[in-house]
Order: C-alpha cells, then structure tokens, then sequence
C-alpha cells in the first residue's frame, strides 16, 4: 500500500513538472520578452515546487541576483564572488557558506562548457528524502536551463535583428554620401579640380561640392559635420541641398554663411556642428573671396609660397548669429593650386603615436608642387599610408585640389 501511495505521489510530482515545463515552453513561444518569461519562471517555480527561498545568479547580469524570493522577505542584492563560478555539482551547503542564511542547495547551471548561472534553493519538507530532493533538484535544473538558454536565445536574435538594421542604416547612409558627391568634377581651358575621397568603417561626415555660379567662376566649399552614419548622412544632405540652392540665389559669401549655420543650428538642435571652407573662385576678376568656418585651413600654393587660409569664423551650428564673419579677398595673378582637405588627413598616428600633421603635410604639398592633382593625391596617399604602417584610420579622408591653369 505504501509502495502504491508513493507511487502516486511521484506521477502527481511528474504531472506538475511536466505542465510547468510545458508552461514556460508555451511562455517562450509565445515570443514574451525577457522580463516577462523570468517572471512566469518564478511563478511557476513558486507554485509547482516545495521552494521556500530561490536566488538566481545569472553570468550575463554580472552574477547579480536576478530573481530572488524568500519567506523572510529579505532583499537580496548580492554578487558572486570567484569560488562559485567553478561549480560543477549540485550541493548542499555547509554553515560556513554565506549563502547558507537563506538557502541549503547550491545548483550549478552549464552552457557551452561554462557556468552560466548558479541557483541556490531552500527546500520545504524535503530534506531527508534523498530520492525526492534529487528528483526535484534536477527539475530546477532543467527548467532553469531551458529559461535561459530561451533568454540567452532572443538577445542574439536581437542583437542580430539591430545589427542589420545598423548595417541597413549605414548602407543607405553610404548611399546617400555617395550621391552628395558631384557625379562630374569641372575640366576646361582655364582650370581642372580633382578629387579624392576614402570612407573610414563607418560613414562619415565628409562632404564637398564644386557648384558654377554662371559667370564664369566656381564656388568650391569641403566640409565636416560631426557625428556618423545616417544622423550625419541626412545633416549633410540638407546641407548640400541649401548650399545650392543659396549660390543660386546669391553670390556673398557671408549671407551664404550665416544661412547654413541658421540651417545647422535648427536642425541639428545643437548635437552636432559642421567645419565648413567655401571660396568664390572668379578668375576673371582674378581674385578668391573665402570665408573659413573652424575647417583645417586650406592651402593655397603659388610658385615656391604656400599660405594656410585661416580667415573666417567659428564652427556653424554652434550659436546663432555668429560673433563674427570674417571675408577674405586674395588677388591672382599666375597659375596656382587651391588644396583642401579634412582632418582625417592630419590626424593619422603611426605606431609610435606620432602624428601626420600640418606641418608633415606643407612639406609633402611643396616638395610635389609639379604633380598633377590625380597623382599627388594618390602619392599623398600612399606617404600617410607609409607613414601610419599598421595603425588603422581614425577617421575619413577628403581631398579637394583646384587647379589653375593660366
């Protein structure tokens, strides 16, 4: 008769674990987040079993307590140290152990061929009854497992699903930096631009345009926004499109100006600021107006003489109005070479942290003065890449390099 009521109490135990198992299967297919299937894990470890205290020490919440239940009602907010993260067997726990206040069996957790998690449980009614106790220690065991494995499950699949997001965002980012590039660079009688441009990882904020102000001069402006992919993408888009738009409807350079930095300040809200170079190059009049906006001075180089263009005002998108716009008019007089460029240029280290810098790059411009635009910008290119060695890009590089011919 014994045997018989032990027997039933047995398939009883068997039925609730399996309908609890079945329950949290139920819960992870039914796609429920990750705080929601912890607390249907409780609630079924609570109802189902003889549990009077639990604590769940999972690894990927820096084996911080991340369920814990107790009739004390005592908070429990400690962390694992190091002489549990090697547990392999399910244990009782001797007096001496900190955690033997709360609870008397220390279950171990293993995935992949490390501790994932610890549980410690105190048992109700159970101690004594070897073949029970086991029984329901192995239960907790495999539910635990299953939970988190589940848990472990849906955060790669969100990591994933973000990643191609992120990598869809900065392809069409790409996308949309590729296209604010001018498809076809002016080469006449009397001038020749060329460009060069090489992506860091990710997309950037690097922009410049060659646009005709129909009386025989060009406006050539190199920019910079702050920040990267698609925020900084769609920044420089509206930007391209207002700057075009501003050299039709004017040729001053400080209403120009002072129109973009209203534009950045609005749209940017502050988060981000633009480094902006812009010249009027008339060479019929045979001058450059330009106004410099905290860019990396471009240079301008005649004969064996080279001058940083400093002139202008601070960064736009920063404050409005701005403090201060300062237009500088340069005459000329015999072919010269306009070089424009963006900070990643000279802010290339190599491997013993030394820095390609300004005064690396004046040398290397006068010391190639002949070259062609094309091939100094692939020699300038292969000296930085010399230069660095194995020390990977900080950010993108931009060239822009007019020419004058007569």
């Amino acid at each position: 008769m014994g045997n018989v009521k032990q027997l039933e109490a047995e398939l009883q135990r068997k039925k609730m674990e399996l309908e609890a198992l079945q329950g949290i299967i139920e819960a992870i297919n039914s796609n429920m987040g990750e705080e929601e299937l912890y607390r249907v894990y409780r609630f079924t470890l609570q109802g189902t079993l003889a549990i009077g205290n639990f604590g769940l020490y999972p690894q990927d919440n820096d084996w911080e307590c991340k369920i814990a239940f107790n009739r004390q009602g005592i908070q429990e907010n400690r962390r694992l140290d190091d002489r549990y993260k090697g547990e392999s067997e399910i244990r009782f726990l001797d007096d001496n152990d900190p955690f033997s206040d709360l609870y008397d069996t220390l279950i171990p957790l293993h995935y992949n061929g490390s501790t994932h998690a610890i549980i410690f449980v105190k048992h109700i009614n159970l101690l004594g009854k070897e073949g029970e106790l086991d029984a329901v220690n192995q239960f907790i065991r495999t539910l635990s497992h299953v939970v988190i494995v589940a848990v472990e499950n849906k955060r790669l699949i969100l990591q994933e699903l973000k990643q191609q997001q992120l990598k869809r965002e900065l392809d069409l980012a790409r996308k949309v930096q590729q296209r604010l590039f001018p498809a076809q660079l002016p080469d006449n009688e009397n001038f020749r631009v060329e460009s060069f441009y090489q992506p860091h990882s990710e997309v950037g904020g690097d922009y410049f345009d060659v646009v005709d102000d129909g009386k025989g001069g060009i406006f050539l402006c190199i920019a910079d926004v702050s920040g990267k992919g698609m925020p900084a993408a769609i920044i420089m888009a509206n930007f391209q499109a207002s700057f075009r738009t501003l050299t039709r409807s004017t040729h001053s350079l400080k209403e120009i100006v002072q129109s973009l930095n209203i534009l950045v300040k609005e749209n940017a809200g502050g988060e981000s600021f633009i480094t902006f170079f812009v010249a009027h190059i008339m060479l019929e009049r045979k001058e450059i107006n330009y106004i410099n906006c905290g860019h990396n001075p471009p240079y301008l180089i005649r004969k064996r003489e080279i001058t940083p263009l400093k002139s202008g005002t601070m960064l736009l998108g920063i404050m409005d109005p701005l403090p201060f716009i300062n237009e500088a008019v340069i005459p000329i007089s015999e072919p010269f070479r306009l070089f424009c460029f963006t900070d990643g240029l000279t802010e290339v280290f190599n491997e013993q942290d030394e820095i390609f810098d300004e005064e690396n790059l004046e040398k290397f411009l006068m010391a190639h003065i002949g070259l062609a635009a094309n091939q100094l910008h692939t020699d300038l290119i292969a000296h930085v890449d010399k230069f660095r060695a194995n020390r990977p890009l900080g950010d993108d590089i931009t060239m822009l390099t007019y020419d004058a011919k007569k």
